[in-house]
């Protein structure tokens, strides 16, 4: 059962709530491996978590659900292995010398605690709720056509492979390499792709090949999370009409970047997502435009998005439903409308996902990604 706890918060001069809690999820053997303050369901303040062999591995301050502020990180051993500094779940500094400390423009405003003792896990009775909370903390999540910039910091890539129904000829496969960097709120993000589109008398067409570069700024509202991104999207090669009939084939796997199909020399991103996670469930939802400038067709055109994913998930496996919808402003009947069902399965060293995606004129293809949290 979980207990709710009067904290006196030595910060607060002695300011006492009855919001937090204290939430503790154990190994199998009932030693104690997580153990969180709580606010609202969320993890708020102190923070620690203990090896299998109950020794202390880290210890430190979380704020909204992300490790905010210093952190101190052991070994298996018990012996010290570093300290380092975090805002919104990035690490901006580390050392090894447990003498250091973090530089002045780390040190404003954060939770720098000083050295806890490096104490042993103990037993946990945390009734008959614990199996539920050691299976309810999810994945980070990873929807396999909205958009990427939602994500921490990790890098990927991604195949698809389908037909090309609305052509009334050939397959589509689509290939994307991405990567994401963040340094606390701020982040950069990069993605190439190219489709090949292989006909019925097996000659090929190898679609535009498309650089997507991005600024992106993420901020805790509670629960959730919002990201906005900006960037530009640089067609860098295959830039001819057969370039662009295989890339628009591409499209219908990943709607979210409809508008590479496009035979423009130059294009604007922006958009803006709301990802929040409540226990094993999770929700994102995307919106944004591409501009398209010096078009054959059009001198501005523009593309707009709106998407939306839900899942589930427990401890390393998600389940992933999606919803992509994509227009062309300047012609109201070039729309994409997919839908995508697939998972996720989290390695100590990489995760996995694979979807089947469905788009509204009738092609059907298969979606695999595997990528690195960094």
């Amino acid at each position: 059962m979980r207990a709710v706890l009067v904290l006196a918060l030595a910060a607060c001069g002695g300011v006492i709530t009855p919001r937090f809690a204290v939430d503790h999820v154990t190994y199998p053997n009932g030693k104690a491996r997580f153990e969180f303050g709580l606010r609202d369901g969320v993890p708020n303040g102190p923070g620690r978590a203990w090896h299998a062999n109950g020794k202390l591995a880290s210890d430190g301050t979380y704020r909204d659900g992300a490790r905010d502020g210093r952190f101190w990180l052991y070994n298996e051993d018990g012996t010290f292995a570093a300290q380092a500094v975090y805002v919104d779940n990035a690490e901006v500094w580390r050392s090894t010398d447990e003498r250091e400390h973090p530089p002045k423009e780390w040190s404003k405003g954060m939770a720098l605690s000083a050295r806890p003792a490096a104490s042993d896990a103990m037993f946990v009775d945390t009734g008959p709720e614990m199996a539920w909370e050691e299976d309810r903390k999810a994945p980070r999540p990873y929807f396999s056509t909205l958009d990427r910039t939602t994500a921490p910091a990790r890098a990927g890539a991604q195949v698809g492979v389908g037909d090309a129904k609305d052509l009334d000829f050939g397959a589509a496969t689509r290939l994307d390499v991405f990567g994401h960097y963040r340094i606390g709120r701020y982040g950069v993000f990069a993605q190439l792709s190219e489709t090949h589109l292989a006909l019925q008398n097996d000659m090929t067409l190898a679609g535009r090949r498309t650089a997507i570069l991005a600024g992106t700024y993420h901020r805790a509202l509670g629960a959730a999370t919002l990201s906005t991104n900006a960037g530009f999207i640089l067609p860098i090669g295959n830039v001819d009409a057969a370039g662009s009939v295989a890339s628009y084939a591409g499209a219908e796997q990943r709607p979210a970047d409809a508008a590479s199909a496009i035979p423009a020399p130059f294009g604007v991103r922006s958009g803006a997502s709301v990802t929040a996670t409540r226990g094993p469930f999770l929700v994102q939802i995307d919106a944004g435009l591409d501009w398209l400038l010096g078009g054959d067709e059009h001198g501005f055109d523009a593309f707009g998005r709106a998407n939306f994913g839900v899942g589930l998930g427990t401890h390393s496996t998600m389940l992933t439903a999606e919803l992509d919808n994509a227009l062309r402003l300047s012609d109201p009947h070039a729309r994409l409308h997919t839908l995508a069902l697939g998972g996720t399965l989290a390695f100590p060293m990489v995760w996995v996902s694979a979807s089947l995606v469905f788009s509204y004129v009738g092609t059907t293809s298969f979606v695999g990604t595997v990528g690195r949290d960094l």
